[in-house]
């Protein structure tokens, strides 16, 4: 089980495919299915109670603390992938 404090995050590699109603998209053999080659980032806000990796899912790393960004700061981020948004392709 992993337990994730306030202001934190972790990394996930290999996520398993939800459904609208947030519960696991299984196989006609009642196996979960994951999105290979893929990664996703859990935080506290989102998942607030301790939750287990599914069969596939790998933790990247360790539990990091959240980036806060000090007032007349900025912080410059760099797309790696391609990202749609249904209206636009950026």
């Amino acid at each position: 089980m992993i337990n994730l404090p306030p202001r934190t995050y972790c990394r996930i590699q290999d996520p398993i495919i939800r459904k609208k109603d947030n519960t696991p998209e299984l196989t006609p053999f009642n196996q979960v299915k994951n999105k290979f080659g893929e990664f996703e980032i859990r935080t506290f806000d989102a998942y607030p109670d301790p939750f287990p990796l599914y069969p596939g899912e790998k933790l990247i790393g360790k539990i990091e603390k959240l980036l806060i960004v000090a007032p007349n700061q900025s912080l410059r981020l760099k797309a790696i992938r391609d990202f749609s948004d249904g209206k636009k392709k950026f």
